[in-house]
């Protein structure tokens, strides 16, 4: 396990992207859990923006 992670870190040049959701799963040992969270944009309050920037510049 140790030399398949190590060989994986030094390879900078594979972007895994031959990497399927089943694959993941398959190694996954179901021992942890993984929390995942999504957000969804619904609008966007330019003047409020505007105030955090204009209070909090630095």
């Amino acid at each position: 396990m140790k030399r398949e992670l190590k060989a994986a870190i030094e390879d900078t040049d594979n972007q895994y992207k031959q990497i399927t959701a089943d694959d993941i799963s398959a190694a996954y040992d179901w021992r942890r859990a993984i929390g995942v969270r999504v957000l969804k944009c619904v609008g966007y309050d330019e003047a409020f923006q505007r105030e955090i920037h204009q209070k909090f510049q630095s």
